[in-house]
C-alpha cells in the first residue's frame, strides 16, 4: 500500500487582507496543491523532472551525515566500512519529509534539503509526500554514491575539500542530472507564404490493423532475440531504465561492478515480473 500524506507549508505574509463587494475587510488565503500524474503516484522510480532537485537533496544529506561523523573529537579519516555505514544510514533513513508541492505553476520536489521561496502573501502551498518519495530518494542516493561515483571516491572528495563539503555542482557536471539553461521553445509549424498554395499531402494506402499489429510484434521479437555485445546490451538497458547516457558503461572497480550487476539484475527481474 502506498501512503500519501498532506502537510501545509509555511505561509509568507500570513493572510491577505482585502475588501469585499460590501466594503467589509476580509482575510483570504489561497492554498495551492500539486496535481499528481499516475507516474507521480504509482511509478516505482523517481520521475525524471525531479532528478535535479533529488540530486541536490542527496548532497545536502551526505554533507550533514559526514559532518556529524567528523565531530571535534573524531577528526581522523573514516575507514571504508565506516563510510559505507554512514552512506547506508543516510540513503535508508534521511529522506522523510519529502514530496511534491506546487510552485510557479508546476509541481516541484520539496523537503528539508531543498530551499524554496515562500509563497506570496495570501498564499500557501500543500506538500504531498509519503513513503513512496522516501524510497525513491533513497534509491537515487544509493545510485549516485555506489554506481555513479563510488563511496570511497565520494568520501575522498569530501575529506580533501576545504572546508569539507561536497558540491552539488556535480549534479550538473559529473552526474548530468541537472540541465543548464532555459527550456527550449516549442517548435512552431511554418505557415505557407502568402500567394502560395500549400501542397496537399499524398494519400497513402491505409494499412489494416492486422498488418500494424504483425509489424509491431515482429519488430519487438527481432529486438529481443537479436545478438548484442556486452557494451551494446548495457547501453540498451541504460535506455530502458531511463538512466543518463554512459552511466551503465563507465569504468568501475571489480567490487563496484559486482554491486552494479546485482542492482541491475534486480531491476531486470522486477521488469520481467510485471510482464
Amino acid at each position: 500500500m502506498r501512503l500519501v500524506s498532506l502537510a501545509a507549508l509555511a505561509v509568507a505574509g500570513d493572510w491577505e487582507t482585502t475588501t469585499n463587494d460590501k466594503g467589509h475587510k476580509v482575510q483570504s488565503l489561497k492554498v495551492e496543491a500539486p496535481m499528481l500524474t499516475e507516474e507521480d503516484q504509482y511509478g516505482s522510480t523517481l520521475p525524471p523532472q525531479y532528478r535535479c532537485d533529488a540530486c541536490r537533496a542527496v548532497f545536502h544529506h551526505l554533507n550533514a551525515g559526514f559532518a556529524a561523523k567528523h565531530s571535534v573529537s573524531n577528526p581522523r579519516r573514516l575507514k571504508a566500512f565506516e563510510v559505507v555505514d554512514v552512506v547506508d544510514d543516510i540513503c535508508g533513513h534521511h529522506f522523510k519529509g519529502y514530496g511534491l508541492s506546487f510552485r510557479d505553476g508546476k509541481n516541484v520536489l520539496s523537503g528539508p534539503g531543498l530551499k524554496r521561496d515562500e509563497p506570496a502573501a495570501g498564499g500557501a502551498s500543500i506538500q504531498m509526500g509519503g513513503e513512496t518519495w522516501e524510497k525513491r530518494l533513497g534509491e537515487v542516493c544509493r545510485r549516485i554514491v555506489y554506481d555513479d561515483i563510488g563511496e570511497e571516491e565520494m568520501y575522498a572528495m569530501y575529506f580533501k575539500s576545504e572546508p569539507r563539503q561536497l558540491s552539488d555542482a556535480m549534479c550538473h557536471s559529473d552526474l548530468r542530472m541537472c540541465k543548464v539553461g532555459p527550456d527550449a521553445p516549442a517548435a512552431v509549424p511554418k505557415q505557407p507564404a502568402k500567394g502560395k498554395k500549400s501542397k496537399k499531402p499524398k494519400k497513402s494506402k491505409p494499412s489494416t490493423v492486422a498488418d500494424a499489429g504483425d509489424s509491431t510484434s515482429s519488430n519487438k521479437d527481432a529486438g529481443d532475440n537479436a545478438a548484442f555485445d556486452a557494451q551494446s546490451f548495457l547501453q540498451r538497458l541504460e535506455s530502458q531504465h531511463g538512466e543518463t547516457a554512459g552511466s551503465y558503461t563507465r569504468s568501475r572497480s571489480h567490487k563496484d561492478w559486482e554491486k552494479f550487476f546485482v542492482a541491475v539484475a534486480g531491476k531486470i527481474f522486477s521488469d520481467r515480473a510485471e510482464l
